[in-house]
């Protein structure tokens, strides 16, 4: 998860995306300017490294949607508006299911 982490400045936006261990869970948090923007949770950062795509390609597309979010927030964007691209290589269709409760 170590090859995840970044550290990179976007629009004046010092942004550091962390690997976390925690409860033996992985999450990768987004911090912007020092503090913390948001989080990756362990369900979506370990499911990257299954991914059947570059481990490069996958931080690059992190860091891709860490761009996006401090845009979106330098403007007053209060919704993600695109999703993010997929990663290099990643061709593959995704859905999320949420039980009913």
């Amino acid at each position: 998860m170590g090859r995840l982490a970044a550290e990179f400045v976007h629009e004046g936006v010092a942004i550091t995306l962390v690997p976390e261990h925690s409860a033996g869970r992985v999450d990768l948090r987004v911090d912007f300017d020092g503090q913390e923007y948001t989080k990756i949770t362990h369900q979506l950062a370990e499911f990257c490294l299954w991914m059947p795509v570059s481990l490069d390609a996958m931080r690059q597309t992190l860091i891709d949607y860490a761009r996006t979010l401090a845009s979106e927030r330098s403007a007053g964007v209060s919704e993600t508006g695109d999703l993010p691209s997929l990663a290099s290589g990643d061709n593959f269709a995704y859905a999320t299911v949420y039980r009913a409760e």
